[in-house]
């Protein structure tokens, strides 16, 4: 049962590694899975195991990272607002880079929308009920706050991905705080 266990967590693995290969090179929306099997070098009962097509992968590879987004956010939050961006941006670079990719200019808009919700989500989740020194805001105020943080985020870090990330994490975390006036409870 382990050699079983093994070869899916691999075969998973490959499919991670194809789709950010092909990211690289070409638009979400072109990608088909016929390109991504040939890419993984597997067959297309391979992928069908684990997906049933490209778009179930984003969104299974997407509630996953965002597992550990939050599992990072919980952990690491009473640090202070620049280890959570550090993290976060580590955590969006690690591995096989599909996530930064997906935020990159050959992501498709709508997989891109469904991240702004997720970060949006997240943000009312994790963020609001955590920042000091922000005025009692009514519910309107709180949304466009939201808005705010969740297309500020998902801006910086799509310019971050589309210019080549040139900046370490620690750097762009650097430069971020600059701006960023709140914190941490």
């Amino acid at each position: 049962m382990k050699e079983k266990d093994l070869r899916y967590h691999r075969t998973k693995q490959r499919i991670n590694a194809a789709m950010a290969s092909l990211l690289i090179k070409k638009n979400f929306d072109e990608i088909t899975v016929k390109n991504i099997c040939e890419t993984a070098e597997i067959s297309r009962s391979g992928f069908y195991l684990h997906y049933t097509d490209k778009y179930d992968f984003v969104e299974k590879y997407q509630l996953e990272i965002m597992a550990r987004g939050m599992k990072i956010m919980k952990e690491v939050a009473p640090r202070g607002r620049k280890a959570v961006m550090l993290e976060i941006l580590r955590l969006m670079t690690a591995e096989d880079n599909v996530l930064a990719l997906l935020l990159s200019d050959h992501g498709s808009a709508t997989i891109q929308n469904q991240i702004k919700q997720l970060v949006t989500d997240n943000a009312r989740q994790n963020i609001l009920p955590h920042l000091k020194g922000l005025p009692d805001l009514n519910d309107v105020e709180k949304e466009y706050l939201l808005a705010f943080l969740s297309n500020a985020i998902f801006g910086t870090l799509q310019h971050w991905v589309n210019s080549g990330q040139k900046e370490t994490p620690e750097k762009l975390v650097a430069i971020l705080d600059q701006f960023v006036f709140f914190d941490f409870v």
